[in-house]
């Protein structure tokens, strides 16, 4: 988790009304910031990625503000629409970054040297660390203000002309990207973070490629009191979620039965109903919220198929395996082309994250190959095993609970394996196992995983 140092005394200056450094402390873990160490004057805490307006004290302030009393209700980023601001956008850069391209030569930041592209990129630490973002492009975005001037190469480096100095007045906040909606993001949190600190902005009109001018406009979210009430096990009034939700620099309005969320455009970590639900309980106090015994009479008990596998685990570490878990989330060069397998049913994730889980398995063999291929450094013998879900095509997909072991030794043989989930089988299920083999592997060395 990323993680922010804050002086006390400037924090207790931001959220102003005699706020003394205790309250502070006491009132930051209900803002979800998790305090990892404190100073005489000075506290270093975590905060989640989700909330990048509290990467900043400004930040930080305003959702104190808010949970204290202080100042409740939506902020609202002012832009003043006057001035003849405006960057146009060179459509030969869109499939890069898309801003204007021009002189190839300019003067970095922290520098009085002129260089040109190709040497910051193969000369300049930042160059090295970060110029493979433009891929292998013959183009590359560069920003030049209306006297042909470069001010910035993004996303490597900065020109020397834009350096801020105690004495500078007016400043250029831009943010460039692949993805506007990314980019936009980013640029309200900047501007929220600013207008803390006294900034005041006028607009900046962006076209060229699919461009527009920025759209900070907020976003409104309409839900049943009632519904919340019962995730949350509360019973409050409809002008008590509203309050809860001006804690949290939201803006709300009664409409009705139900309540209307007005969402500033910097908290685009809220997407539904759960969000809204989590924002009143942080308005309500977290440490408000009394636990209580569920209304059933019953105890909880475990449910007969965690019972069996229990049993199954409990039996194979016995026999000597040691268990396993592996992601159901897995590739296809693990499950398909190093086993040689079918490929003709394969289930995939769309816009995964990872190209080691792309899709789901269909057995969970290949996972303990791979991690004998991941052991061949350790001693011998090697014995794993795993139950888990694998996932077959139907309609919807259908989740089956499987049991997979291998061994590997230079005694391992066929008769043991069978040998082993016969008893297994016979102790923990009280049945004799029917003989079924998976073929895997490649011509001349295949292999069979045998099951019940």
């Amino acid at each position: 988790m990323p993680v922010v140092e804050l002086s006390l005394s400037r924090l207790q200056k931001l959220v102003g009304k005699n706020t003394n450094k205790k309250q502070i402390l006491d009132t930051l873990p209900f803002l979800g910031l998790d305090i990892e160490s404190l100073g005489r004057n000075a506290v270093r805490v975590e905060y989640s990625p989700n909330r990048p307006d509290y990467s900043t004290d400004f930040g930080i302030a305003s959702g104190l503000q808010g949970i204290l009393g202080i100042s409740k209700g939506m902020l609202r980023l002012r832009i003043k629409k006057q001035g003849n601001y405006e960057i146009k956008v060179d459509s030969s850069t869109s499939k890069i970054r898309p801003f204007v391209t021009g002189i190839n030569r300019l003067v970095p930041l922290n520098s009085t040297k002129e260089s040109s592209i190709s040497e910051i990129l193969r000369d300049s630490e930042v160059g090295r660390d970060y110029g493979s973002i433009l891929g292998q492009s013959a183009k590359v975005p560069i920003i030049t203000d209306a006297k042909g001037q470069t001010i910035s190469f993004p996303p490597i480096i900065n020109a020397a002309l834009t350096t801020v100095t105690t004495k500078t007045k007016n400043l250029l906040v831009e943010v460039t990207g692949i993805d506007k909606q990314s980019a936009e993001d980013m640029l309200s949190v900047v501007v929220a973070i600013l207008q803390g600190a006294g900034f005041q902005f006028s607009q900046l009109k962006v076209s060229g490629s699919k461009n527009s001018t920025p759209n900070f406009a907020p976003r409104s979210v309409v839900f049943d009191a009632d519904h919340v009430n019962k995730i949350l096990g509360l019973n409050i009034s409809g002008s008590m979620l509203v309050s809860c939700l001006k804690k949290c620099r939201l803006g709300a309005v009664m409409k009705g039965k139900k309540i209307q969320c007005t969402i500033p455009r910097y908290r685009f970590d809220i997407f539904g109903g759960m969000d809204i639900v989590e924002e009143v309980a942080l308005g309500y106090g977290i440490d408000n919220l009394k636990p209580a015994w569920p209304a059933s009479v019953h105890i909880g008990e475990k449910n007969t198929t965690s019972e069996k596998l229990d049993s199954i685990s409990r039996l194979m570490t016995g026999f000597g395996f040691m268990e396993t878990l592996n992601s159901t989330l897995t590739s296809e060069q693990i499950l398909y082309e190093m086993t040689n397998k079918d490929s003709s049913q394969i289930i995939s994730v769309t816009s995964s994250k990872s190209q080691e889980h792309t899709i789901l398995r269909d057995l969970i063999l290949p996972g303990l190959l791979e991690n004998l291929s991941k052991n061949i450094h350790e001693t011998y013998p090697q014995k794993f095993f795993e139950t888990g879900i694998v996932f077959s095509k139907a309609s919807p997909i259908k989740e089956t609970t499987n049991l997979a072991c291998v061994s590997a030794s230079e005694e391992t043989n066929f008769s043991e394996m069978k040998s082993i989930l016969q008893s297994l089988l016979r102790i923990g299920f009280n049945i004799s196992s029917p003989r079924c083999v998976t073929t895997m592997g490649h011509p001349g060395k295949r292999f069979g995983g045998g099951y019940g």
